[in-house]
């Protein structure tokens, strides 16, 4: 891994979209929220952040008590019905920052879903089934 446990950030243009499952994520936003700006910024992009919590593992992290003042797992003044729209390999995603599943495209599956698109275009007759699928990325 690399070392950050609790913290996923998936880009989308100039959205980032920031997955919080861990207590010393939200003890240090700031800080984190600051460090992602700044990547950005040095390269002259103005990176807008969506704050998504997993509550569940929150709770489970966070110390007795401190977890009641996140009641909402995204920002409220995010629209959940935003899309943007993703290419990957020549494909159109819409992926919805803050109202979709998790960060929205899994991007770390990226590299695998090349793969799988490898070893099914040697197929005579290609096919895949993608089970418990959020974008179908995998069969598409």
């Amino acid at each position: 891994g690399d070392g950050l446990s609790g913290l996923i950030v998936d880009v989308y243009g100039c959205i980032a979209v920031v997955r919080v499952a861990a207590y010393w994520v939200e003890k240090h936003r700031r800080t984190v929220e600051d460090g992602i700006r700044s990547i950005f910024l040095e390269v002259g992009v103005n990176i807008r952040l969506v704050w998504r919590r997993s509550s569940a593992h929150l709770q489970q992290d966070f110390p007795q008590g401190l977890c009641q003042s996140f009641a909402e797992d995204v920002e409220e003044e995010v629209d959940p019905h935003e899309e943007c729209e993703v290419m990957e390999s020549g494909l159109r995603f819409w992926v919805r920052p803050a109202g979709g599943q998790k960060t929205g495209l899994y991007l770390d599956q990226r590299e695998n879903r090349r793969l799988i698109r490898s070893l099914v275009a040697l197929q005579d007759a290609p096919r895949v089934l993608d089970l418990c699928c959020y974008h179908g990325a995998f069969a598409l």
